[in-house]
């Protein structure tokens, strides 16, 4: 879908919301519309930047629709559906679109979704309020691996057998947006559970694909499982002007079999724990995450290491002031037809401030360090540099 056909989407939206429905069931329903905008301009210098510019810039805007009844019973009952125009193709994608049922027993979810780390426990770890729409990846979009006239660049490599994007993971990239069934307790004393089953973590929408075989080589990762299960306990807690927030979180799936690799694939196996703690317009907090050999070859050719994600930040938030600074540093096996590890560390500050109400802008700077598993005497794939960020945001 391009993006002409917004066009016709806010037409019919207009014409749901305006038009008397003939159906008794459907004028039970409101629709909620919502949604959040963010442009953002980067300034990079890099020890890697032959034949790089060193600005650009990025945009998102995203919109919620929400459909919600209630029975007489009590039961609270919808859909949610969020659509994206992020591409670089200017197409438009959907990212949430599941029905949801919520009552005494809790809350159930069924269709495309995240999985519980995208949907929850990224609040339960530390404060983001500084950063863009608690995002937690901004200056990799500007760092991770690019070409130049076939020559990688920036201390990332794209032969390598995991994406950059995993040393800044702080949840189970594996089982990201797909379709699965989810499930939220209700909430005793403040703790609460919460379970997912994703029959295949790269199926999405009306996708039916049984196919158990996804080829990887023999030295490269399965980046596609089966059967993921995740299961996490949350902690929310609050004492006069003291609050914490915790969480503890396991997934496992069988990665794919692949025909040109009969060794198979280590299973996805993660595990994290997170956590923050407040006082009036102060917090702090930190996570870890552990990945292990989650979906790297069995080969007796593949050089394995586990892999890891560790961070900390503190923020200040007096309106109309949001104040931070973070730490990040990620490890993963990198290639697996090299011995070593692959390491980031990104170092943050930054704030936001809120110009009127839903929107706000603000600035960040980070500074990394990128040491590849493949640099060698005679090629040196590590890289370092700062890139600072100037954003606006628009929340509604």
């Amino acid at each position: 879908m391009k993006h002409a056909s917004w066009g016709k989407i806010a037409t019919g939206v207009a014409i749901a919301a305006s038009l008397e429905c003939g159906s008794a069931s459907a004028q039970k329903f409101d629709l909620k519309i919502s949604g959040d905008v963010y442009s953002e301009f980067a300034f990079v210098s890099s020890d890697k930047d032959s034949g790089l510019r060193a600005t650009e810039m990025t945009n998102r805007f995203r919109l919620v629709f929400q459909p919600i009844a209630k029975a007489d019973n009590g039961l609270e009952y919808g859909a949610r559906l969020r659509i994206r125009a992020a591409a670089a193709d200017r197409t438009i994608d959907n990212d949430r679109a599941f029905l949801f049922a919520n009552g005494s027993f809790g809350t159930i979810q069924a269709g495309l979704n995240s999985g519980l780390g995208g949907a929850t426990l990224l609040y339960y770890q530390a404060p983001l309020d500084y950063q863009l729409l608690t995002l937690t990846d901004d200056a990799i979009s500007f760092i991770s691996a690019q070409t130049v006239t076939g020559n990688v660049v920036r201390g990332a490599d794209t032969a390598s057998a995991l994406t950059f994007n995993t040393l800044t993971a702080r949840y189970p990239s594996p089982n990201g947006t797909t379709t699965k069934l989810t499930y939220y307790s209700p909430s005793f004393s403040g703790v609460q559970a919460a379970f997912t089953y994703t029959p295949r973590s790269d199926s999405s929408n009306t996708d039916v694909n049984r196919v158990k075989t996804v080829d990887a080589g023999p030295t490269a990762a399965q980046r596609v499982f089966m059967d993921i299960v995740e299961s996490a306990l949350i902690y929310d807690g609050k004492w006069d002007n003291w609050y914490v927030k915790a969480n503890a979180h396991m997934a496992f799936g069988r990665p794919a079999d692949s025909s040109t690799n009969p060794a198979g694939f280590k299973p996805l196996r993660v595990w994290e724990m997170g956590g923050q703690v407040g006082y009036g317009p102060w917090s702090v907090g930190g996570g870890y995450l552990s990945s292990g050999e989650s979906g790297q070859s069995k080969a007796s050719a593949a050089r394995r290491a586990n892999g890891s994600v560790w961070h900390a930040a503190a923020q200040y938030s007096a309106a109309p002031w949001t104040v931070g600074f973070g730490y990040q540093r990620g490890v993963d096996a990198g290639s697996l037809a090299v011995a070593g590890s692959r390491k980031l560390d990104l170092y943050d500050v930054g704030f936001m401030y809120q110009i009127a109400p839903g929107l706000r802008a603000g600035a960040q700077y980070n500074y990394y360090k990128a040491v590849s598993d493949q640099t060698t005497r005679t090629l040196d794939r590590n890289d370092k540099g700062s890139v600072v960020m100037i954003r606006s945001a628009l929340t509604f």
